[in-house]
């Protein structure tokens, strides 16, 4: 999948052309009003609003897109056409087509498109006319199945198979990756999956994986370990989940010291990842619990304050 790709960040997209609306409108700038819980409640209100367009555009061809005292008393009173809808939804809708085919690819050993014989469309955004012509486009002469509500289709999906009687085994959900160095832009370090997605984890044992990595440039002493779950090609677009750094290695030629990387998940499904230096011997390993690099219960409570703010 792309984690991000979805509804919210269509909205993003539109919230961003319908705050330069705003300012052209009104003369006001919310990006720069000083006082920050001001800015974010009339950003809010610009999303509602936003979302509610989205909704409209799904089954008409033109909605209004307005917003009652978004900041300093002013509103929003705009119109957006479907076809100008699509043009702003363009970035994030043109990503639609990579994580489609990457499941193509990974079912049985890769699938041609003209092997499927149904697409079912789930979740709100399949409801948008410009993602239905994109599964078009990349199964012609396939049935795009709309007839289920796309609202539901995943949790009775999930109930009808949970009422089979089956043997179902826990699988690493996306890959683990780490960071390795990307020379021809070195502020964008590639993330090389260790273990692959949908690999299966035994019930008793775990799964351990080792891949042999190497220093990256000459006379290098330390080595950042840096680990990632995601499907992006590059490890600041995926999730991060912990880092360590291993110190006191021989300066060598690049590619001249061997770091053996072990990422082990265990019947839980806890990760632990452990690098030896195989020079010297020298190993480092951590633990990345089930919410690391995820949210805390502060800032879950946090958000719950903020969104206090904006109830009208």
């Amino acid at each position: 999948g792309d984690l991000r790709l979805g509804g919210e960040d269509i909205d993003a997209l539109l919230v961003d052309h319908f705050v330069k609306v705003f300012r052209e409108q009104t003369g006001v700038d919310i990006m720069a009003c000083p006082d920050e819980k001001r800015k974010a409640k009339a950003l809010k209100r610009l999303a509602n609003a936003c979302a509610a367009a989205k909704v409209e555009l799904s089954r008409s061809t033109g909605s209004e897109v307005s917003a009652d005292d978004v900041l300093d008393g002013a509103g929003l009173d705009a119109w957006l056409t479907r076809e100008q809808f699509d043009v702003l939804a363009e970035p994030v809708l043109a990503r639609i087509r990579a994580p489609v085919q990457r499941a193509l690819d990974k079912v049985h050993g890769g699938m041609d498109a003209r092997d499927i014989d149904q697409v079912l469309l789930v979740g709100g955004s399949s409801r948008i006319p410009r993602v239905v012509a994109i599964m078009q486009e990349m199964f012609p002469g396939t049935e795009i199945c709309r007839r289920i509500n796309p609202d539901e289709a995943i949790v009775v999906g999930a109930a009808i198979e949970a009422s089979r009687s089956a043997d179902l085994v826990d699988v690493i959900p996306r890959p683990l990756c780490i960071a390795t160095a990307n020379h021809a832009d070195r502020s964008r370090s590639f993330a090389t999956p260790v273990i692959a997605a949908c690999t299966p984890i035994d019930p008793h044992y775990g799964i351990a994986v080792t891949e042999c990595f190497a220093n990256s440039r000459d006379g290098q002493t330390a080595v950042t370990i840096r680990v990632c779950e995601g499907e992006a090609d590059y490890f600041d677009d995926n999730l991060r989940l912990g880092v360590f750094e291993i110190s006191d290695i021989p300066p060598r030629p690049r590619g001249q010291v061997t770091i053996k990387v072990t990422m082990r998940v265990d019947a839980d499904g806890i990760l632990s990842v452990a690098a030896v230096v195989e020079q010297t011997g020298r190993e480092l390993a951590i633990t990345v619990t089930s919410n690391k690099g995820r949210m805390s219960p502060e800032d879950i409570q946090a958000l719950r304050e903020e969104n206090l703010l904006y109830v009208d």
